[in-house]
């Protein structure tokens, strides 16, 4: 997890008869944390209104991880692969908008940020990595890997994936999207200081009852610190990092986020945290910057 609350969340001697409500599930392959602060005082607000809302949060998040995971056989993303160089594929108007987003996340990055990076990732598998691929398979997978070549027809609402073997991948973005969608979600319903946390990509709205988020950013290679304290309202705050999915081989890392552009885990840097309005955004730039 690389992006840890620093401080305890909603501890306040100032407010002493505020509570906090959460719930806690795994989905997107991580814990997923939805918090707030309760006033019982409030004259509106009741603990199980809250209790639903954070409920029906959660619950769209297990929604929108069907929808939008690489890992649900059967869904748009799986029907996308199994079509590849054949015809178009007609997709759900979120998972249409999640990819309009990807393309240009991809053109704002100069295409290191690309969602058809997907048979890099499974050549390299550095969770599973014995030996580096060679040259000449990097270079053939290659060539299945180029955002641009995606097809989106806006009136039809498909997408086209023209070459056999082509995938897409929204781990880079996708989880932004569903935590915002949560977020969107629990404030529609009434809150108005809460917390999504999904497995360290935070969105937290409004501020505690003491003054702003504060977030710590943890160092890349000593886990037990912090090269920042950053203080936050109303935004995202999103890291990623060469330190939580890699291997070692004779002394160098190999690890999870793969450059497109030269087909090997990426060596520009050990960690990158943006903050942004929106989780989504930040989510991908953290990815490919």
């Amino acid at each position: 997890m690389p992006i840890l609350l620093l401080l305890a969340f909603f501890l306040s001697v100032a407010h002493v008869s505020a509570e906090i409500i959460e719930e806690k599930a795994l989905h997107m392959g991580t814990l997923v944390r939805l918090a707030t602060e309760f006033d019982p005082t409030s004259p509106t607000v009741t603990p199980a209104h809250v209790r639903t809302t954070l409920t029906g949060g959660m619950n769209r998040i297990a929604e929108l991880e069907a929808l939008l995971s690489e890992y649900r056989p059967g869904n748009d993303l799986a029907k996308l692969a199994q079509a590849a160089g054949k015809h178009p594929v007609k997709v759900h108007h979120m998972v249409f908008d999640v990819l309009k987003e990807a393309l240009r996340l991809g053109d704002l990055t100069a295409g290191a940020f690309d969602i058809t990076f997907k048979p890099l990732g499974r050549l390299w598998n550095v969770e599973h990595l014995l030996t580096p691929p060679p040259a000449g398979a990097i270079a053939i997978t290659k060539r299945l890997v180029d955002y641009r070549l995606v097809q989106l027809d806006d009136l039809a609402g498909t997408v086209f994936l023209p070459l056999a073997g082509m995938e897409i991948a929204l781990g880079g973005l996708a989880k932004g999207y569903i935590i915002d969608a949560a977020a969107d979600y629990l404030r529609n319903h009434g809150l108005t200081r809460f917390l999504v946390d999904g497995g360290g990509d935070l969105r937290l709205v409004g501020s505690k009852t003491t003054g702003p988020w504060r977030v710590g950013i943890r160092h890349p290679r000593r886990p037990d610190q912090f090269l920042r304290v950053v203080a936050v309202k109303d935004l995202a705050v999103v890291t990623s990092g060469d330190y939580e999915r890699f291997t070692m081989l004779d002394g160098k890392r190999y690890h999870h986020i793969i450059d497109p552009v030269s087909g090997k885990p990426g060596l520009g840097c050990q960690s990158v945290t943006v903050i942004h309005r929106d989780t989504m955004t930040a989510d991908g730039l953290a990815t490919g910057v």
